[in-house]
């Protein structure tokens, strides 16, 4: 008798493999898969994201970030989607130059020195709109990684925070 209540009481206290693992309890039915862990990174972070599903596969989250110059607010948006397994972060709208603009050479080629330099993120150019952002892209295909998330939203304000006033003022430079 002794030995079955004592079986019982450890296996009543053993923890889970989900939190032996430091794996979060699966979502409800219909919200993306990570989407609770995404807000609660971002909430240990202190962001105050703002996160909402798009659909059963695929949900948003967005945190306000003002440069450390206090001249800009920025947004970060992380997009995560159950069907590619991918959680895709972007800084948009860092910068703006079309194809015509008599900086957007020299931009490019700055743009591209970054990216040789850059380990995670990257700078993307939209030739159609002009729009510059900064992005990464974490895989997430067994599981979400919340220290390589971490890592990688503060690897992307400290570079937007580094990099856009150089960017600004290459273009505010080939205006004059």
């Amino acid at each position: 008798m002794k030995s079955a209540s004592l079986l019982l009481l450890l296996c009543w206290a053993a923890p889970t493999r989900a939190q032996d693992a430091g794996v979060a309890e699966a979502p409800a039915a219909g919200v993306p898969r990570y989407l609770p862990a995404m807000r609660e990174v971002l909430e240990q972070m202190q962001l105050a994201p703002m996160c909402e599903t798009l659909s059963a596969a695929r949900a948003r989250c967005s945190v306000r970030h003002v440069d450390d110059e206090a001249q800009r607010e920025l947004v970060l948006t992380l997009v995560y989607s159950d069907v590619t397994d991918t959680l895709y972060l972007f800084i948009p709208r860092l910068v703006q130059s079309t194809p015509e603009g008599t900086a957007t050479p020299a931009l490019l080629r700055r743009l591209m020195e970054l990216n040789f330099q850059l380990l995670g993120p990257k700078f993307e150019w939209d030739p159609a709109t002009g729009e510059v952002r900064l992005s990464a892209v974490l895989h997430t295909d067994s599981n979400l990684d919340r220290r390589a998330l971490r890592s990688m939203v503060h690897t992307l304000l400290s570079v937007v925070d580094r990099y856009q006033p150089e960017l600004t003022r290459l273009l505010d430079q080939a205006d004059e």
